[in-house]
């Protein structure tokens, strides 16, 4: 039984959803697009590879 990781990313994607509108300052909001981005590009890898 293969086990998708798909739930998890995008949970945590609409986690850090809210980092940017936190950030008080510029270099606060680059690390907040930073881990957004990454973490969208988990969630578009698991998706690509969760079985059908």
């Amino acid at each position: 039984m293969v086990i998708s990781e798909a739930p998890v990313s995008s949970a945590s994607s609409c986690t850090t959803l809210v980092l940017p509108g936190l950030s008080p300052d510029l270099w606060t909001l680059a690390g907040a697009l930073l881990v957004f981005g990454f973490r969208n590009g988990c969630l578009d890898v698991s998706v690509r590879l969760s079985p059908k």
